[in-house]
């Protein structure tokens, strides 16, 4: 009989970030976790749940009986007893999380900045109109209402620059060589001739093509 597999549907940058967590809080190692380690799992993951909500969670995924949970059994419980509404502002409060460096319930200018740079290979002037767009009481920061429009604008763009990068990756390689970086220096307005030097100035560990990290650098998106 084959194995049954995962009942979520949680994205690989959620299952990552759930991954990081449960081993952190995994204290001793055994690849399980008790009811009051997921307790703190999922406080520090943004979501809201109450103890009776833990329990219910912890008791229907307990399969085995082994008086924890397994991060399968994790992710499926999650995903079976939690609202989809409170996976979303789970999310959102995480990647908030992320921007607020210091901690302080907003997000700065500087610190937008940050991972926008490397996100979207943006420049500050880009990163400073984005958040003034959605500073709405034009206090200069973004709480965490703000941010919640402000980052789905942002999962946009990301997004415009993984299917641009797919479009020239025409291997499927995972990289642009310096013959699909022609197309790339056509639609940045340069000759085709151009397209080695296109890769030479780019590819900054010098393997001889760009990477994705490479290619966000180099095309320059806009933040409109």
């Amino acid at each position: 009989m084959a194995a049954e597999g995962p009942k979520h549907q949680f994205t690989d940058e959620q299952i990552g970030r759930y991954h990081k967590k449960f081993n952190a809080f995994d204290l001793n190692k055994d690849g399980i976790v008790t009811l009051h380690e997921l307790h703190t799992i999922g406080k520090v993951l943004g979501y809201k749940l109450k103890k009776d909500e833990y329990e219910a969670i912890f008791g229907r995924r307990d399969l085995d009986e082994s008086g924890g949970l397994t991060f399968d059994e994790f992710l499926d419980a999650m995903w079976e007893q939690v609202s989809q509404e409170d996976h979303k502002k789970a999310n959102i409060r995480q990647i908030f999380t992320d921007y607020d460096k210091d901690g302080n319930g907003y997000v700065s200018h500087k610190e937008a900045h940050e991972i926008l740079e490397r996100d979207l290979g943006f420049d500050k002037e880009k990163t400073d109109y984005l958040v003034d767009m959605y500073d709405l009481n034009g206090d200069g920061r973004l709480s965490i209402e703000e941010f919640v429009d402000f980052y789905a604008r942002v999962e946009e763009k990301k997004e415009e620059l993984r299917d641009l990068f797919k479009e020239f990756d025409k291997d499927s390689n995972g990289f642009i060589d310096s013959e699909e970086a022609k197309q790339v220096a056509v639609r940045l307005g340069f000759p085709e001739c151009e397209a080695a030097n296109l890769v030479k100035l780019h590819d900054v560990n010098k393997d001889g093509v760009i990477s994705y990290e490479e290619f966000v650098q180099m095309w320059h998106i806009p933040a409109e």
